[in-house]
Formats: structure tokens, sequence, C-alpha cells
């Protein structure tokens, strides 16, 4: 029987209730609201930048797998106490939150320094090993930057994008080289240990009592250790395999019926009550290492659901085994200093057919942490309002389960709600995650009540395929696809769909069997996958809806060909995610899902045998991953905002004038008052590292040592440095300030230039002074010159037809000139009158005259 995670608040042990949440939550803080863009559990890094639309975060606590429960060794997780991350901290077992560091680290070759910086003497070494050997290394925390974050577009589709556009019109799978694996993150300590507490992974010590009508001491029993029967690696469960502490863990395996009559006995492999009756838990962590008799006092005795654990009953008439083991789920409680207060099996049991071959078992354990806060602790901000494992926090993790549902909507699960709140806005979780069929023995089930067929949970990054044979004889392949009312009459397995038209077969479905609690998902439109390993339930904006595809050619039969013809086989879902947040702390996501279904025909191959003849059909149900990559981009906070807008220049210069009086008796004071748009300068006096020329001064330079220019004689006016300048408040009436003193000094005027030439490759600039080729308008001549090589040892005539060539000899010709930069011929200079003549560059500045 699949199980859902209702939206509970355990108010009764005995019965599953919804969270009785109001419309207002649902609807104002969640039920309507536009999908966000960052997941719980993060801080946006955008400035000014709200929730609904962050894209750039960072998320704390990735340990913090379990919603309103402390996750053990997680001391970032808010619901541990103090006590608890004392424990953790002194056992140096803190797992690892995910943060991505603050201080970013580049390191550069002495190659690439001297690509930046080419003067002599500075020389780079050729060579790879010395270039390696010579690293230096800058560290630095103080930029401004938050760090690198993958691109997201700028709304929900391009986040988001329909499954028609990633995956294609013909289902092709992208590249998925790239995946990435938490938990080479996560260190499980397992062994022994003298210390009460149990840590993350340890074994629990089992014991059996010498009395049960009088328990005193206990002895050893399954090893000392509690089981948890699991696959021995070819789909047969072995009963070596333990619980460990704090580690979740569902076990699905066949039971192989050798001796169905020996194996319903008391105390037979079918018996449940191996597992449950007379058994004691060690409330401590170092009781596993006690395998004599001990005293029953430091034991937690086993409870039982229910309270009686029914023995198995042969029936020799018929040859069936009656309330046989199907399922235990242990449920451990601890408390907040990590010693188990109790432990519940929770047994389930049911019928195996005379013939049965195999048998499929579950057997699961699970924790609660009696410390966790209270319901009334918990906040929907909190992510916790609904106690439920996750699969990542909030990035999933790779190889857990997928989080899957159904939705819900408000008029469903809200006190006082209307029959108009009909808009989805929580999700029906399933407690294992994303469920699909699983045959212990390769077959098919003929009814709901099959122990041969199990389920197992779609884990994030894995693909996967499971398949099962179907025998039909001739007739039932008939039936099966004769119609509705008769494939309905003969079959109980074949439903019917919204997406289909066919009849098909449920197992194909999630679920697959129609004994769910609310019901069979009859339609894959319904299915929901949540985004990110900590989807919240209460949120449906937080999920994403599964597209699919309607298969619409009905199922049709040859009784020429003994054929059904358009069968659906086979259910196939495809799953694209990405990475998103910080590139150091990437949090996997799902962006799209769809789930398509195929038919062929199916054939009945063995005519000749007779009415009782089989063929054997496959149907199966596969899924696919597809990684979708994103660019990355480093983002920089913007400057903060000026409150109002100013003059560029009303803040400078300012300087006190300790020799000023003050009105009022008192020193000298500036003050700078900015209200309602009025700046107001008490003082104001010329800054002595303010100079008022230092424009012209610094365009003579350039006029200088760029362009050539003569100089002449200018006036300029120059500040005195020592003279003070009267505030505007003090001047008399009609009158100004005095003017800075007008000064001779030698200036650079320019010259004029007919363009400004670059190097056509690097585009690197080679002269701001030239004279431009009376007819060829593509040829410069010029004397100054800057960024260029000569190469002295080779001349250059020129031959009949233009051409340039190598020529002998110290009388005439031309020197080859490069760019200093990338090498590129630009020009020659003429040996005689060293004048540069450029051909080979382009040109900006087109008859600029300065």
């Amino acid at each position: 029987m699949r199980s859902f995670l209702f939206l509970s608040l355990l108010a009764s042990a005995a019965s599953v209730e919804f969270l009785n949440v109001t419309r207002g939550i649902l609807s104002d803080t969640y039920g309507h609201e536009t999908n966000i863009f960052m997941p719980p559990g993060c801080s946006c890094q955008e400035s000014g930048v709200e929730k609904s639309s962050c894209t750039k975060f960072e998320c704390q606590c990735a340990c913090d797998v379990t919603a309103g429960v402390c996750d053990l060794n997680c001391c970032c997780d808010p619901e541990c106490s103090e006590e608890a991350v004392a424990l953790f901290e002194a056992s140096d077992s803190c797992l690892p939150t995910g943060v991505a560091d603050s201080v970013y680290e580049s390191c550069h070759s002495g190659l690439s320094l001297s690509t930046i910086n080419p003067k002599y003497p500075l020389r780079s070494d050729e060579s790879a090993t010395e270039a390696y050997k010579s690293l230096m290394c800058v560290q630095r925390d103080n930029s401004g930057t938050k760090g690198e974050f993958f691109a997201a577009g700028p709304d929900l589709e391009d986040m988001y994008p329909a499954a028609a556009e990633v995956f294609g019109s013909t289902l092709t799978v992208v590249d998925c080289a790239t995946t990435f694996d938490y938990e080479c993150h996560y260190s499980t300590s397992v062994g022994v240990s003298t210390t009460n507490a149990f840590s993350l992974g340890d074994t629990i010590a089992l014991r059996r009592a010498d009395d049960p009508d009088s328990p005193t001491l206990v002895v050893p029993r399954f090893g000392g250790l509690l089981p948890l029967p699991s696959d021995r690696g070819d789909g047969v469960c072995a009963e070596s395999g333990a619980v460990l502490f704090g580690e979740p863990t569902t076990e699905t395996c066949s039971i192989a019926v050798t001796d169905l009559s020996a194996q319903c006995a008391e105390k037979g492999t079918f018996d449940a009550s191996r597992f449950t009756e007379e058994l004691y838990v060690g409330s401590k962590q170092s009781l596993k290492i006690e395998f004599s008799t001990n005293s029953v006092d430091d034991y937690v005795a086993m409870t039982t659901v229910p309270d009686t654990v029914p023995t198995p009953t042969f029936d020799s008439g018929t040859g069936d085994c009656t309330d046989a083991l199907i399922s235990v789920e242990y449920t451990v409680t601890y408390s907040s200093a990590q010693l188990i207060t109790g432990v519940v099996a929770t047994v389930t049991t049911g019928t195996i057919s005379a013939g049965t071959e195999a048998v499929a078992a579950s057997f699961s354990s699970s924790f609660v942490d009696s410390s966790s806060p209270a319901v009334a602790d918990r906040t929907l901000d909190g992510n916790n309002v609904v106690v439920r494992p996750r699969s990542g926090n909030p990035g999933y993790i790779y190889g857990l389960p997928v989080l899957a549902g159904r939705s819900l909507k408000l008029a469903e699960i809200a006190s006082g709600a209307t029959e108009d709140d009909d808009a989805p806005s929580a999700v029906n979780a399933y407690v294992s995650g994303f469920p699909i069929f699983k045959s212990v023995d390769g077959s098919c089930p003929a009814t709901d009540e099959d122990v041969a067929f199990g389920t197992q949970s779609v884990t994030f990054g894995e693909d996967l395929v499971s398949s099962c044979s179907l025998e039909l004889t001739s007739l039932q392949l008939q039936e099966m696809c004769g119609g509705e009312t008769a494939a309905k009459a003969a079959f109980d397995w074949l439903v019917e769909t919204t997406a289909d038209t066919s009849l098909i077969p449920k197992w194909l479905l999630t679920p697959f069997s129609d004994t769910d609690t609310v019901g069979p998902l009859e339609t894959d439109e319904d299915l929901y996958l949540g985004i990110f390993g900590n989807a919240d339930p209460l949120d449906i904006t937080q999920w994403l809806k599964v597209a699919s595809t309607a298969h619409e050619n009905e199922a049709t039969w040859s009784q020429a060909e003994l054929t059904c013809k358009n069968m659906p086989t086979m259910t196939h879902y495809k799953i694209a995610y990405t990475l998103s947040g910080n590139v150091a702390n990437p949090q996997p996501k799902i962006v799209s899902a769809i789930v398509d279904r195929t038919a062929r025909d199916l054939t009945f191959n063995n005519r000749n045998l007779g009415d009782a003849a089989t063929t054997a059909f496959e149907f199966g149900v596969t899924v696919d991953w597809v990684y979708v990559q994103v660019d990355e981009e480093v983002y920089s906070p913007p400057p903060p905002p000026i409150i109002f807008s100013v003059p560029y220049d009303v803040f400078y210069p300012f300087q006190i004038d300790s020799a000023a009086p003050r009105a009022g008796g008192s020193g000298s004071l500036v003050g700078v008052l900015i209200g309602a748009g009025a700046v107001m300068v008490a003082s104001l006096l010329p800054d002595p590292l303010y100079e008022e020329a230092q424009d012209d001064e610094d365009e003579a330079w350039v006029l200088s040592n760029l362009r050539g220019a003569p100089a002449e004689d200018v006036r300029v006016r120059r500040a005195q440095p020592n003279a003070p300048l009267q505030a505007a408040s003090s001047s008399p009436a009609g009158t100004a300030d005095p003017a800075p003193e007008a000064t001779t000094m030698p200036m650079m005027t320019n010259r004029g230039s007919d363009a400004t030439l670059s190097c056509p490759c690097c585009f690197r600039t080679v002269c701001m002074d030239c004279q431009r080729h009376d007819r060829h308008r593509n040829q410069f001549r010029a004397i100054f010159v800057m960024a260029i090589t000569v190469d002295w040892g080779v001349t250059e005539r020129y031959k009949e037809g233009g051409e340039l060539e190598r020529a002998e000899g110290t009388e005439g010709g031309y020197y080859p000139v490069h760019c200093g930069e990338c090498r590129t011929r630009l020009a020659v200079l003429d040996r005689e009158d060293e004048v540069y003549h450029f051909y080979n560059v382009i040109t900006s500045a087109t008859g600029a005259s300065g």
C-alpha cells in the first residue's frame, strides 16, 4: 500500500488528518503567489531585490534535510538545541553547511605577468615547469563582488522552460556529462565507542528478554544489533543488515518461497513476530559492545503496531499462508542528549497464495527527535510546519528520492473554504518520494494484492528502468483489447485515464495501485515534482507540474493476426535539471519534466499450443535525466544611490578655518547642512591638494609627449596655495570674490593631425600626429610614433611593381616596422630622413585638429 505525506498536525495517532490551514495562510501567503525564484533556506545576494524575484542567492545549511526535526551532526540546523549542537561540536562531527567561502584566490605565472608588463629586464621562462614553480597567488576578501552565480532568466518561462523546448519534439536526451555529487561531502562515523550518546551512523544494540513474563535480564538477538534486512545484491533479502542511527532507510527485497508450510509456521521465515516480540533496544550507544547477559534497566522495550502481531497460519487445503510478513518499519525516538527513548515496530501482513515463488518484503527505519520544536513553534517561513524528510536543503542531493505528489485544492483542506476555492494551493506529497512499480520476480501483478509486486523511488540524477512480464492466453489478450466493458470485467488492473484513449495497466501510472490512501492517480496531468529538495508541500509554487502527451490511438483487436494493435506498454519520464545559486556552492534543481507513453502491437505467438498456452508480454517504466547547461556570471552590487541630486562639486573643496572667528565666541565651524534640497556651507577655503590648472598642464604634457606640438607662452590662472577665499556670504554687495592670480607658463599647442592611427589587429594606438598622402588616402607619414618595434637588422627596397624586397648595403632603403603588441606589419622607416610611412593601419578621428 502506498502512503501519502498528508499535511497533518499529529492530532491523533490513529488517524491522519490534513493540516487545518486557514484560507488566509494559503491564499495570501502561498497559494496564489507568483512562483518564487529563490528557494527556502537561502538569503538573497542582490541589492534591492525582493525574495520573490531574487536569482542570485546563497544557501546556509545544506545538512538540514529534515523539516521540523533536528538533523544529527547538523550544527547550523535551527531546530537543534544548544545541548545537541554542543555534542556535535565536541565530537568534531559537524556536517558541512555548504556556504561558499568568501575568500577568493587567484594565481598567476611569471609568463602571464611578463605579458602584462613586458619591460626590460623582466623576463619569463618559456618552460611550463618553471612557470608552474613560480606561481604568484593573490588572496583577497575585501572585494565588493558577492561571488559567481549561475545565470537565470528574467522570468519563470526562462527559468523553467516548456518540456517541448527542453526535450524537443523527438524527446532527444541532451548530453549530461556534468553532474554534482553532494555525498562526497558527507562522512559517516560508524564504529564502536564507549560514549553513551549516539552519533550519526552508529548501529543500535538489540536484546531479547530471558523471561517474557518477568524480564530482568536480556541476551543478544540478531547478532546483538537491531536488524534491517536488505538486498544482498541479487534482489534477495539478507538479514545481516542493521539499522544505522539517524539514517532513515527503506529496503525492498524478495523472500524466496521454498517450503511455504514450514516458512509459515511460528518463528518461521514469514513470522513477523521474530522482528518485534520480547525485544529490547539499547538506550545508550556503548551497550552494543556488551555481548553477555545484561540488566534490562538500560534497555527500552519495543512496542508494536498493531499491539499484537498475528502469527502466520498455513491452510493445508488451499496451500495459502495468511498473516505472512510483508513489511516492518522501525520508528526510533531519541532525546536531545542523543539517547534512545523508544522504538515502535509497525508491521504489515498479508496472504501468500499457493504457487508463489517469491514475496516482495519491505524493511525500513525512521527517526524522531523528541526535543524538536513543537507544532506551535514551527513556521511557514521556516519551511518546517510539515515534518518530513528532505532530499536536500535546498538543492537536491544526488541519489536521494525525488519529491513528488499530487495537487490539493484549498477547498479540500482549508477550514471554512467554499467550493469556489478550487485553485491548487498545496501538494499531497508521497512519503518516500516519486514512486514507480518494482517487480520482485519479473512478473506483472495479476491482482492488487500480488505480494511479488512493490514500489521503488525515483532518485535524483539516476536513470531508472523497471519492467515486468505479463502471461496471457489468446482469449485473455483479446479480452484486454476488446473494449472497455469487457476489459474492465476481465482485468481490474486496467484503468481509464483522461490522457489515453485506451485502457492501460495501472502499474504504468504513478501510483499504480487503487489501494492508495487517496485513490489512484489515473492521470499524469496531476503529477508534481519538487523543484528543490526542500520543496514545501504547503506551497504549490515550489513544485513543478509534469507535462504529459496524450496517446490518442485506441487499441484494436485483429482476430486474423491474433494481435492487439496499438496497446500502451511503456511509460517514459524525462526530467531536466540544472545548477543554481553560487557557483562555489551549487544547488541542483529540477527545471522541467515530461511523461510520454508508447504503444506497440501485442501478437499471440503460441496459437498452435492450445487454448491454455500463454505468451509473455513486456511492460515497463523508464526515467531519463537531462542536464541543462547554464551560463555563469559575476555579480557585484551597484553603488548605493544618493538620497537626492546635488551639483557634482558641491562638497569640494572644504576645509576648517581655525583662525576665523565664529559667532558666539566659540571656535571655527565648517558644516554642511543638507535638508529639503538646501545646502549651506559655513566656511570655504581652497584645498592645498586641489590644483585648478591641472587639466591645462595635463593637456600640455599630452601634446608635448604624444603629439609633438611646439611650445608657446600662454597665461593661465593659478590659485595661490595660502591665500584665503572669502565665503560668498561675506562679500560686499555687488562685488565678486578675488580671482586666482594669472601667471605665464610654457604650454604646448596642438599642431593638428589628419588622423589617429591604430593597429588593425589589436587596435593599439601607434600614432596621434600624422599627415595623409595626397593621392593614396590609406597612407600616412609621421615622425612621432608609439607602441611600435623597428627591425633594425633588415633593410628593404621597393622593386618594380611597388613591392618591397630585402636588400643589402648601407645606402637608402627602409626598415620594417611592426606593432609592439601583436607584431602585425604596419609601416616602414625611411633610413635617410627617419620618417615613418604607415600603410596598414586603421584610422580614427580623421581630420581632427586637436
